[in-house]
């Protein structure tokens, strides 16, 4: 099978498809990390041949809810309980309580995720989630056209630039980025240096923009939207910003 960002696994399907790839070998894909759309499904199902569904899960729980064969969402309630509570909006919050992990036990724990509708409870197998809206990044695009995936973005902070606590990165329709960064004590003014140059490069010349701010304040389902490009959405005529790799 093939496994990876529901993005990522998108744009490798056109690829495939465009290419006229073939693997008979291969029987399934699974699109996780990322909030994963009707039509998202439908190109990877086209590009590769085969089913393509949806996981669920996070790094505190690991695997939450997997896609049945049925195509509804089951929570694995023999590993991990999830309740959704409702909030203002009309949507809910998810909770879970996971106690196989004895190091770090949770009980009732805001993982930060939102649902649409209430836990469905059949009177047969696992409960039903209907939908996650959990994270979803626009992709980048450069200044030689190249496709950039967030996570890119995401490795030059893990891997090249300390002290950084988390960022968000808006690319506007001229190209140049805008990039909100919440350090961590230690962070110098030549890491801010380093960290526009290297984005600088990333992004194949375009502008670059580091504002440092106090806190990057988070989306209403609580998530951390690490990055979204009027580019990408103009280029693409996508409302979410996805675009031809």
């Amino acid at each position: 099978m093939l496994y990876g960002y529901s993005t990522s696994l998108y744009l490798l399907a056109q690829e495939a498809e465009r290419k006229g790839f073939a693997a008979d070998f291969l029987k399934l894909c699974v699109l996780t990390s990322e909030i994963v759309r009707p039509e998202m499904k439908a190109v990877v199902e086209q590009g590769f041949g085969v089913p393509a569904i949806v996981e669920y899960g996070a790094s505190e729980c690991n695997l939450i809810a997997g896609e049945a064969p049925d195509r509804t969402l089951r929570v694995r309630e023999d590993i991990v309980l999830v309740e959704a509570l409702p909030r203002e909006d009309e949507r809910f919050d998810l909770v879970v309580t996971i106690l196989g992990n004895s190091s770090a036990p949770l009980l009732r724990y805001a993982i930060g995720d939102v649902t649409n509708k209430a836990i469905e409870h059949p009177e047969r197998g696992f409960a039903v989630l209907s939908d996650v809206c959990g994270r979803e990044d626009d992709l980048l695009i450069s200044g030689n056209g190249r496709v950039i995936h967030s996570a890119l973005v995401g490795l030059v902070f893990e891997q090249e630039i300390q002290n950084v606590r988390c960022f968000r990165v808006h690319q506007k329709a001229d190209g140049a980025l805008n990039v909100k960064l919440e350090p961590e004590e230690g962070f110098s003014k030549n890491d801010l240096a380093a960290c526009t140059a290297r984005l600088h490069e990333l992004i194949d010349g375009f502008p670059v923009h580091v504002e440092i701010v106090s806190r990057v304040p988070l989306l209403s389902n609580g998530k951390l939207r690490a990055a979204t490009s009027d580019l990408a959405v103009a280029a693409s005529g996508h409302p979410n910003g996805f675009s031809e790799p």
